[in-house]
């Protein structure tokens, strides 16, 4: 035991006067200027650049020590400073260099700072010359690895050369503490960044095998202040990058990353790796978020990608989780925090050029919607897209809920409704085709339409857009409401900021009492019969032309207070675009209707017929052109007044009536001893009618009774506050009626006729009789019997007939 302790401490003195031996040599062989000034030497030659340092130490114990290291720009210092290190240390272990290996100790960097620029090119750096190496052989770079996403730009380079050994440098401890990356662009990027408080830790540094690193430092890049944090294994021999655990802290956001990353030095890499977003936040990232301005977003969403195989075949899967976001797209679009919002992805990248998405999902509250895409040309300008989406049965009520401004005020929708579409093509041109169903739906539209629970309810639509929007092509859009079918075509061209319309419409022969289930304000009439509407829409989308034609056939109504019999009608009806951007909707129509009978509270007929054509409706009446006629059988009319209106339009054909019925209501026709029109029954009706803008030319008005008969011609004005009026009547009474005076004012058959003329306005009338023939009559009535021989029995007689005369 002894001689072992003693051979022990003869080899440790041994060592240490080695050592001390070793210094001496190295103090005298090496001192500090000669090893500076041969550093400077070797460094200058290799670098091509100017390289100063202050302090230079050299020792078998503490190695290497360089203090404030500098090295130029290109090629002086006149230029500015590439790099600088406040403290170098470099220890290198004494025994493998025996073997020939240098083995690097310790590798220490206090404070670097290097500056870095890049040109105006995008492609010279101020390092540029030191990546020169004479005698190296260009990589060449198969066409095919230059196209898709990554650019030729940075394609790796070349595999070492297979007879040339790898040098066996091994570092035990590289250490770089407190370093700055000054980066100054001056390409059009302008992507400037400053890197501070850099630390990197290299354990085991080998170039043939697996050493471990970890890394953090502060990134101030685009108005961005980033964390990075990083703990790795690497093999530079290999190319190969394990990440135990990457975590890029910006703003609010904190985003992880673990996997591996293989030939990494090569033109196609592979990747295995899963990113962790723990919290993603857009403002977090400044302008490089690109948000809308109009999209506002409060709150952290998570979720995770993950990453797997090379740039021929990459697969890709993920999930974003937003229901912590509160999410707001001006007026548009609102989501609390708390409401269900998430999206998830699986597909796969191939050859950088096509992204095929197998499956994809998005829930955003009660709606669930899920489907595949795939996009090819991933990096052309116009790249094509195929997508198809079909929902669950979602809630509209929920949905609508997030979306405040979609419906107008007066429009309602609630109850399950589904879609399913499908799109192909590119941004510029597309085809598409969905269907939205929604059975149970409860829709209303003010007091216009109403659509109850339990009434089917299907669009389907097919068509296209094509010149980046500039054209819709409606190759069909079916609406099943009901048993009401309507199918649309055509087509929609962008002019500036408006669009021309060519579009059709046509409805299948619907049956009138859906019509009674969905609009409130035939909800209390029981319709009967089939109708069919045909529509052609032109013009520009701001103001439309509709042209249309709706057909009745043996069509019937019933309720409390009206009955129309089986009635045949034809209505064409025009709004012209020239017209219709006015604050006025003017309405041209034409058409024919024919019924056996009507029944109303006001009014009955019998052998209805109209027939129109008129211009210029409006609701005040004032400005309406064109022809109507109008016939019928037996009827009466009990309340002209209201009848005209409540029926404005149709009741037109009345107005005669009510004028003359209601100046006798006002007892300007007492003298004439016409009776109250309303209630009186007649035979027969007739009218004939031409329309000039504010006045109705009555060719003929002629209703024909056994108690009373009236035939009025004229004008009457329309529109305005008190419309004009330029009648002449003629009135006939019921044979023996009227009395004496009567007498005065009948005709061949023994009926009085009373003509009067009715001018003036309809709110302040005038009314003069016609006496011419009353007067011949009252003359011969007075000499009728006369004995003219005898004066006095004359003068008796005058007087007897006088008194008869007004009995």
């Amino acid at each position: 035991m002894k001689k072992i302790v003693k051979v022990v401490a003869i080899l440790f003195g041994i060592f240490v006067l080695l050592l001390v031996a070793g210094t001496l040599a190295l103090k005298i062989f090496f001192p500090a200027e000669k090893v500076k000034a041969l550093l400077l030497k070797e460094l200058t030659a290799k670098l091509h650049r100017e390289v100063a340092m202050d302090q230079v130490s050299l020792g078998l114990i503490k190695g290497l020590e360089i203090e404030h290291l500098r090295v130029s720009e290109s090629k002086t210092f006149a230029q500015g400073t590439f790099v600088s290190v406040d403290k170098l240390d470099v220890r290198v272990r004494l025994l493998p260099l025996l073997s020939k290996k240098v083995e690097v100790d310790t590798l220490v960097l206090s404070n670097p700072k290097i500056s870095v620029t890049r040109a105006a090119d995008g492609k010279t750096f101020n390092f540029s010359d030191l990546l020169g190496q004479p005698g190296a052989v260009p990589v060449k770079v198969a066409e095919a690895d230059c196209k898709g996403l990554v650019p030729c730009a940075y394609a790796a380079p070349g595999e070492p050369s297979a007879g040339a050994p790898p040098v066996n440098l091994q570092i035990s401890k590289l250490d770089i503490q407190s370093g700055q990356v000054h980066f100054v662009d001056h390409s059009p990027a302008h992507q400037n960044a400053d890197i501070d408080d850099l630390n990197l830790k290299v354990g085991g540094f080998s170039l043939t095998d697996f050493f471990n690193a970890s890394l953090r430092a502060k990134i101030q890049t685009m108005g961005m202040t980033v964390i990075a944090q990083a703990s790795a294994k690497l093999n530079l021999q290999t190319s190969v990058v394990q990440l135990t655990n990457a975590t890029l802290t910006i703003g609010e956001s904190k985003i992880e990353a673990s996997g591996q990353i293989s030939d990494y030095a090569s033109a196609a890499p592979t990747v295995s790796l899963t990113v962790l977003l723990d919290a993603l936040t857009p403002a977090s990232f400044g302008a490089l978020a690109g948000l809308p301005p109009a999209l506002s977003w409060n709150g952290p969403a998570t979720g995770n990608i993950d990453l797997h195989g090379d740039l021929a075949h990459l697969d890709l899967g993920g999930n974003l989780h937003l229901d912590n976001v509160q999410l707001r797209y001006g007026k548009l679009f609102e989501k609390p925090a708390k409401a269900p919002f998430s999206f998830s992805f699986n597909g796969n990248v191939l050859k950088q050029s096509t992204a095929d998405i197998h499956e994809w999902g998005l829930k955003l509250g009660t709606l669930s919607a899920t489907g595949s895409a795939r996009v090819d040309g991933l990096a052309q300008k116009l790249p094509s897209l195929s997508l198809h989406v079909v929902t669950n049965e979602f809630s509209t009520t929920d949905l609508l809920a997030l979306l405040p401004g979609m419906l107008p005020p007066d429009v309602s929708v609630k109850g399950p409704m589904k879609i399913a579409a499908d799109v192909t093509g590119t941004p510029a041109s597309y085809k598409a085709t969905a269907k939205v169903s929604g059975q149970d739906l409860i829709m209303a539209s003010g007091d216009t339409f109403k659509k109850p629970a339990g009434m089917p309810f299907e669009i389907t639509f097919n068509g296209e857009s094509v010149s980046n929007g500039e054209r819709l092509n409606i190759q069909s859009l079916l609406l099943e409401l009901g048993r009401i079918q309507m199918t649309l075509s055509g087509q929609s061209i962008a002019q500036g900021k408006d669009a021309r319309l060519t579009l059709a419409l046509h409805t299948n022969d619907f049956p009138l009492d859906e019509v009674s289930k969905i609009s409130p304000a035939a909800a209390g009439y029981q319709l009967s019969g089939p109708g069919h509407l045909d529509l052609k829409i032109g013009g520009f989308q701001s103001a439309p032309s509709i042209d249309g034609t709706l057909t009745l056939r043996q069509a019937s109504v019933n309720s409390a207070d009206l009955k129309i019999q089986p009635l045949d009608a034809k209505i064409h009806f025009v709004t012209p675009n020239t017209l219709a951007a006015t604050a006025r909707l003017t309405l041209k129509t034409d058409g024919q209707l024919t019924t056996p009978g009507i029944q109303q509270t006001y009014y009955s007929g019998n052998a209805i017929k109209l027939i129109w054509n008129l211009a210029d409706l409006t609701q005040d009446q004032a400005h309406i052109s064109g022809t109507a006629q109008f016939t019928q059988g037996a009827g009466v009319v009990r309340n002209a007044e209201q009848l005209v209106k409540e029926f404005k339009t149709t009741g037109i054909v009345l107005v005669p009536f009510e004028i003359i019925d209601k100046v006798q209501s006002m007892g300007l026709l007492k003298a004439g001893g016409i009776p109250a029109l309303a209630g009186v029954p007649f035979d027969s009706l007739r009218g004939d009618y031409v329309f000039q803008p504010g006045t109705l030319q009555i060719h003929a008005f002629d209703l024909v009774g056994h108690d009373l008969s009236l035939s009025t011609t004229g004008s009457a004005g329309m529109g305005g506050t008190d419309p004009s009026l330029n009648l002449s009547n003629q009135v006939k009474l019921p044979a023996g009626s009227g009395g004496g005076v009567g007498d005065l004012f009948r005709d061949d058959q023994g009926r009085p006729v009373i003509k009067f003329a009715v001018t003036g306005t309809q709110a302040h009338p005038s009314v003069k009789l016609d006496l011419g023939d009353a007067g011949k009559n009252a003359v011969k009535k007075l000499f009728q019997g006369v004995d003219t021989s005898n004066p006095n029995q004359a003068i008796q007689d005058i007087g007897n007939n006088l008194k008869n005369l007004f009995k």
